[in-house]
């Protein structure tokens, strides 16, 4: 089962960011190796995990109208992407993983961009910054 944050529950500031990313890729991981697929009532696809022939892992998670709520896959080599819609169809979350980098971005509803996290383990570099729903930016903060 994949949790939510609501949107004013966006990540604030780095550590909050890195526990989120942390949060999604486990989640994701747990899914197993099985294939499944759920439906809702009126029989359209609710949720569909399947691994296709070259080893790629991929989850869906559909809104009754038929948009996508939530997209992940994840491919034989670790890389893992993951994107996250608003009801409106507009993008809420996006997260892209390797073995090197972290990507990860998240949006406010009306789509100005919330907050990005940018990590390379190799490196040590870590990029980070949260804005408000206007667009001022809350962290880190200037002087």
């Amino acid at each position: 089962m994949l949790l939510l944050l609501p949107a004013s529950a966006q990540p604030a500031n780095r550590s909050a960011m890195e526990v989120r990313t942390a949060q999604l890729l486990r989640e994701y991981r747990q899914l197993g190796k099985r294939s499944f697929e759920t439906k809702w009532p009126g029989g359209k696809i609710k949720e569909k995990y399947d691994r296709e022939p070259d080893g790629t892992y991929s989850y869906a998670k559909l809104y009754p109208t038929g948009g996508f709520a939530i997209k992940c896959q994840r491919k034989p080599s670790g890389l893992v992407t993951y994107e996250r819609w608003s009801g409106s169809g507009t993008l809420m979350e996006m997260l892209h993983y390797d073995e090197r980098t972290t990507d990860y971005t998240a949006y406010w509803p009306n789509g100005s961009k919330a907050a990005k996290y940018l990590a390379n383990s190799r490196t040590r570099e870590v990029f980070c910054e949260a804005r408000d729903p206007k667009g001022k930016q809350t962290y880190p903060r200037r002087r």
